[in-house]
C-alpha cells in the first residue's frame, strides 16, 4: 500500500522532482566549478618547499629574504602556524617577475592557525617570478613558528555544506517565481485556518529566534564588554534596590562640581577634570539617562532573583525574540486587514513567509542584536514593542473577534506601544497610527481591492468617528483597555524623570556628558538637510573587496560641529524595497482605502520626524536610522500589501518577482552589515575567527 502511494507520488510530480534535481546539479557544479576554483587549478601543481621551521625573532619579525625560484608562481601556502599570545599572523609577499626587474609588494593578508585556508594566498605576477621574499610578523610580546611556507601548494577541494544549502535554497526560489508552471504554488494564499501553514510559521520563527541567539553572541568584545560605561543599566539595579535612582558609587570629582558648564566634555578632558562618560548628570549626581523599561522589565528583576546581574548581549537577544513574534503578527494582521477575502487572504504565503523573514533581519535588527550593547539596547526594545505593539492593535480591531480577545488585544498593544516610549521617547510618535485604527475604523477592513471602486462615495470607504472603538459606550472597557496601560507606564516614567531631573518632561539626553554640550547643540536647517541626505539616501560604499561592504562618507562642509560616525547608505539607497513608499505617487493612490492611507501618512510622517529629530539633536550615527526605520518598514508594508489587493493576475506574477529581487537585496543587505567594519567593534577586529571563517565561503 505504501509503495503504491510513493509511485504514485513519483508519477504525479515526476517533472518537479527532475526539476529540483537539476538545481542540486547545478548548485553542486557551482560548489566545486567556481567556489573550489583553486582547487581545480592547483591539481597539477608541483608544491616547492622555500622555507621550513620558522619563528620568529624577540620583535615578533621574521624575513625568508630574496629566493631565487624563476618558475611561475600561483600561490603561496603557510603552513603549520603556531602562535603564542596572539590571534593572527601578518603575512606580506614582495617579488620581482619577468615584468618587474625591481621587487614590488602585495597586499598584506593575515593567517589564523584555526581557519586553514588563510594560509593559502593566489598571487598573479608579470609572468614567471625571478625572486620572492616572504615576511611575517606578530604583536610585540607575541612569538609565532610555522611549519613551512611553499609556493604552488596543491589546495585541497573544501565542499560548505552551508554554502551548497544556501545555493539550492537560492536556485531553487528562482525556480519556483520565474517558472510559469509554478504560479499556482507562488499564489498559493494565506489562510487563517491553515494548520500546516501555521505550524510552518511558528517553525520559522523559532529558527529566526535561534539564529538571533548565535547573532548576539558573535562579537566577542561586545560578550565581554570591557568598557565601564556599558554596565550602566547594572549599576542602576543596584542603586534601585537600595531605594535610590542615583548611581551609587560615582561620586563627582570637585573640580565638576565647580565647573560652570559641566556638558562641556572637551573643556572637561582639556582641563582634566575627571568626569564619567555617557552618564547623566544633574545636581552633583550621576543617573542613567537611557530608557528604564529594559531596567524594570529585565535588568533589575534579574538582579533580585538572581543575586547576580544580567548582561547586555542576553538582554538583547530577549528582545530580538519579541521583535521576531511582534515582526510576524504584524505582517499577518496586515494582510488579512487589506487582503481578506471570505476567510482566506489573496496575498500568498510564500510572500508572507519572505518578507516576514526580510523584515525582521533587517540590517538595523542585524547591527542591534549582534552589538548588544548600552547604547543599542533602549533603541532593541522600543522597536520590539512597537512592531509587538501594533501587531496587538490590529488583532485588537479584528472584525468578528471576541469581546474578551478584542479588549486583551487592545490592552497588550497599548502596553507594548507605551513601554517604547519608556526605551525612547521619541517613539511616542509611533502611538498615532492608534488614532485611525481605533478613533477612525473603517467598517470592511479591506479597502484596497477592485471591490472597492464601486463604491467610492459609500460609507464603507470613510474614515467616520461613529464607527470609533473608543470613547463610545459600548466600547467602555476597550476605552479602558487602550487608556489604562498608557497612565500605569506614564506614572511610572514621569516619577522616575522627576525623581532624577525634578521634571517630569527630561528624560535627561540633554544633561549626559557625551561628545558634544545637548544644551546648547541648538537647530539649524544645514545640519537637518545634510543629515536627512546621510539618513535616507546616501549611496552604498560597496567595494570588490570582502566584506564588501565600507562605511559611506559622510564629509562635508557643514560651518559648525555636528557629530557622525559612521553609516552603511541612507535606507532607501540600502534598501531598495522601502522606495515602494513612492509608488501611490504613480496613480496607485485613488485605489487605496482610506484607513491604509491614513496609516500609511502616519507612518511615514512619523518615520521622517523622528529622523530629522535624531540628526539634529544626536548627530549622523547608524543606530539612530534603527529609530525611524521601523515607521519606514509599516509604511512600506501597508502600501504593498494594498498593492497586491488591487492587482491582476497576470500582474502579480510579476510583481511577486519583483519582491523576490528586492528582498534578496535586502538580505544582502543585511549580511554585509552584520560583517561591517564602519566601527571600532566590528567582527574583523574583534571575532577574529568567526570573520575569517566567513570570509573563507568566499574564497574561489
Amino acid at each position: 500500500m505504501n509503495l503504491n502511494i510513493l509511485k504514485e507520488f513519483l508519477a504525479k510530480n515526476k517533472k518537479y522532482l527532475c526539476s529540483l534535481l537539476i538545481i542540486l546539479g547545478l548548485a553542486i557544479a557551482l560548489e566545486i566549478l567556481v567556489f573550489n576554483f583553486s582547487s581545480l587549478k592547483t591539481m597539477g601543481e608541483e608544491p616547492v618547499t622555500i622555507a621550513t621551521d620558522v619563528v620568529t625573532d624577540d620583535g615578533g619579525f621574521f624575513e625568508t629574504g630574496d629566493i631565487t625560484v624563476n618558475t611561475e608562481v600561483k600561490n603561496v601556502y603557510i603552513d603549520g602556524v603556531i602562535l603564542f599570545n596572539a590571534q593572527s599572523l601578518s603575512a606580506k609577499i614582495a617579488l620581482t617577475d619577468e615584468g618587474n626587474e625591481y621587487e614590488y609588494s602585495m597586499p598584506e593578508f593575515r593567517v589564523i592557525p584555526e581557519v586553514y585556508s588563510t594560509g593559502y594566498v593566489n598571487i598573479y605576477p608579470y609572468g614567471k617570478v625571478n625572486t620572492i621574499n616572504i615576511s611575517i610578523a606578530v604583536p610585540e610580546g607575541s612569538a609565532a613558528a610555522v611549519g613551512n611556507i611553499i609556493i604552488n601548494a596543491k589546495r585541497p577541494v573544501d565542499i560548505k555544506l552551508l554554502r551548497l544549502l544556501v545555493m539550492f535554497i537560492f536556485l531553487w526560489l528562482i525556480f519556483v517565481f520565474w517558472n510559469q508552471e509554478n504560479k499556482e504554488f507562488v499564489l498559493t494564499p494565506y489562510r487563517k485556518d491553515s494548520k500546516v501553514q501555521m505550524l510552518f510559521t511558528i517553525l520559522v520563527i523559532v529558527a529566526l529566534i535561534l539564529f538571533g541567539k548565535r547573532l548576539a553572541v558573535s562579537n566577542e568584545r561586545i560578550v565581554s564588554s570591557p568598557w565601564p560605561h556599558h554596565k550602566q543599566y547594572q549599576e542602576l539595579a543596584e542603586s534601585l534596590s537600595v531605594g535610590t535612582v542615583k548611581l551609587l558609587n560615582k561620586e563627582p570629582a570637585p573640580e565638576l562640581l565647580l565647573k560652570e558648564n559641566p556638558y562641556d566634555t572637551i573643556a572637561l578632558s582639556a582641563e582634566n577634570i575627571p568626569y564619567n562618560m555617557d552618564y547623566a548628570y544633574y545636581e552633583g549626581s550621576y543617573y542613567v539617562y537611557f530608557g528604564i523599561v529594559p531596567e524594570l522589565l529585565l535588568y533589575y528583576p534579574y538582579y533580585k532573583v538572581k543575586g547576580y546581574h544580567l548582561n547586555n548581549y542576553s538582554a538583547q537577544y530577549l528582545l530580538f525574540s519579541v521583535l521576531v513574534i511582534g515582526v510576524f503578527i504584524t505582517i499577518r494582521q496586515l494582510i488579512f486587514r487589506y487582503s481578506e477575502k471570505t476567510g482566506k487572504s489573496s496575498f500568498p504565503y510564500i510572500l508572507y513567509l519572505l518578507i516576514s523573514i526580510g523584515f525582521t533581519l533587517l540590517s538595523n535588527n542585524i547591527y542591534l542584536v549582534s552589538r548588544g550593547d548600552i547604547y543599542n539596547v533602549p533603541i532593541m526594545a522600543a522597536t520590539a514593542f512597537i512592531w509587538m505593539g501594533f501587531g496587538m492593535w490590529l488583532i485588537g480591531v479584528e472584525k468578528n473577534s471576541t469581546t474578551v480577545k478584542r479588549i486583551a488585544a487592545t490592552a497588550m498593544g497599548s502596553l507594548c506601544m507605551a513601554l517604547s516610549v519608556g526605551c525612547r521617547p521619541q517613539f511616542a510618535l509611533y502611538s498615532l497610527s492608534g488614532v485611525f485604527l481605533y478613533l477612525f475604523v473603517e467598517s470592511q477592513g479591506n479597502k484596497g481591492n477592485k471591490e472597492s471602486k464601486k463604491s467610492k462615495e459609500s460609507k464603507e470607504n470613510i474614515l467616520s468617528l461613529s464607527d470609533r472603538r473608543l470613547f463610545k459606550r459600548a466600547y467602555l472597557f476597550d476605552t479602558l483597555a487602550f487608556v489604562i496601560p498608557y497612565a500605569l507606564v506614564a506614572m511610572v516614567v514621569c516619577w522616575y524623570n522627576y525623581a532624577r531631573f525634578g521634571s517630569i518632561f527630561e528624560f535627561g539626553a540633554t544633561l549626559s556628558l557625551t561628545t558634544n554640550d545637548m544644551n546648547h547643540r541648538g537647530f539649524n536647517f544645514d545640519r537637518l538637510f545634510k543629515g536627512l541626505y546621510a539618513f535616507l539616501f546616501q549611496p552604498v560604499n560597496l567595494t570588490l573587496d570582502f566584506p564588501y561592504l565600507k562605511s559611506s562618507s559622510i564629509m562635508s562642509d557643514y560651518m559648525g560641529r555636528n557629530m557622525t560616525e559612521f553609516i552603511y547608505g541612507g535606507c532607501f539607497a540600502a534598501n531598495p524595497i522601502f522606495l515602494l513608499v513612492f509608488v501611490p505617487l504613480f496613480g496607485l493612490w485613488k485605489r487605496v482605502g482610506k484607513e491604509a492611507k491614513a496609516l500609511f501618512l502616519t507612518f511615514l510622517s512619523v518615520g521622517m520626524v523622528i529622523a530629522a529629530f535624531d540628526v539634529n539633536g544626536a548627530g549622523i550615527l547608524y543606530r539612530y536610522t534603527c529609530d525611524f526605520m521601523p515607521a519606514i518598514a509599516l509604511s512600506t508594508l501597508i502600501i504593498l500589501i494594498n498593492i497586491w489587493g488591487i492587482l491582476e493576475d497576470k500582474e502579480k506574477a510579476l510583481f511577486s518577482k519583483i519582491l523576490f529581487v528586492l528582498l534578496s537585496l535586502l538580505a544582502i543587505n543585511s549580511f554585509l552589515v552584520f560583517l561591517g567594519t564602519g566601527d571600532s567593534v566590528n567582527l574583523r577586529d574583534n571575532s577574529i575567527m568567526l570573520y575569517e571563517g566567513i570570509r573563507e565561503y568566499f574564497r574561489v
